[in-house]
């Protein structure tokens, strides 16, 4: 059975009077949707079933299930779930599942064909946050209810909107014809390193301004672990990449493993929650 949230962070109404994050597709909320005049699919649209085929084929992991019949709800709020268009879909990583480092690929992958693929929405249970084409990477409320925040929430839910859910095409054949490379991501580290045992971490202390080759490698982890929606490391620490530390000192604090502020400074105590984080990721 596939998984909902019960949250509404504003889901646009009307497609054309949003800002989306930059090459990301309209949303498609339920209310559009409704609106257009959309009814409920008897079976998984075509485009999803692609997506699902070519995540299983190439990451494993197991599929919670996409089209809700009969529809339904999500848990605990007032709006219809996406499930019931079969325009999302829930995979689990890990029990049984490919482990964390290859989720943070498969969230690499979606964001950086966002465009080609119609991808509008990954939620990534275990590191309660969650990015939506309209407002980019949010942090969820933590809730056992949910799985939001919680060690055993091992699975991300991933949204296409409706043209890209019914796309018959494959989803190598969707990214070759916007001129796209199916079998690389540039949100992963830089091209060197494979896994997270080619990670490296800087030394401490790094902050807003620093420019140099440990901002560089401190961007190529924050973005191989996903908590960065940067594309490249500029070896410049700025905006993105303070909102990126910020994101992944939220994630080691839920782990316990900080307990310093959340300000987006890469100090000590950042440093030292960083080295247990990716300590635990080598041993997947």
């Amino acid at each position: 059975m596939p998984f909902d949230d019960d949250f509404d962070d504003g889901a646009p109404t009307d497609a054309a009077d949003r800002e989306a994050v930059p090459g990301a597709p309209a949303y498609d909320s339920a209310t559009i949707l409704v609106s257009r005049g959309i009814t409920y699919p008897t079976s998984t649209p075509s485009g999803m079933s692609a997506l699902k085929s070519f995540v299983l084929s190439t990451y494993s992991g197991a599929d919670l299930g996409c089209l809700a019949q009969p529809p339904r709800e999500v848990r605990g709020g007032g709006s219809t779930s996406l499930h019931s268009w079969g325009i999302a879909w829930d995979w689990r990583w890990a029990n049984p599942g490919p482990g964390r480092a290859i989720a943070d690929q498969v969230i690499a992958f979606c964001l950086e064909h966002t465009g080609p693929l119609g991808i509008q929405a990954v939620h990534d249970y275990e590191a309660c946050k969650y990015w939506k084409s309209y407002n980019g990477w949010n942090q969820a409320t933590n809730n056992p209810s949910t799985g939001f925040g919680q060690s055993w929430a091992q699975w991300l839910h991933i949204e296409r909107t409706w043209a890209a859910a019914n796309d018959a095409r494959s989803i190598g054949d969707a990214l070759s014809d916007a001129g796209a490379d199916p079998g690389r991501t540039t949100l992963t580290a830089s091209d060197e390193a494979q896994d997270a045992g080619d990670i490296e971490l800087p030394d401490p202390v790094l902050g807003e301004g620093d420019r140099g080759a440990n901002v560089a490698r401190l961007q190529d982890f924050l973005r191989f672990f996903g908590f960065a929606d940067f594309t490249r490391s500029d070896g410049e620490f700025g905006t993105k990449t303070k909102a990126a530390v910020a994101a992944m000192q939220q994630r080691l604090a839920s782990k316990g493993w900080y307990d310093g502020p959340i300000d987006g400074e890469y100090g000590p105590r950042s440093a030292t929650g960083s080295a247990t984080f990716l300590a635990a990721a080598k041993k997947k």
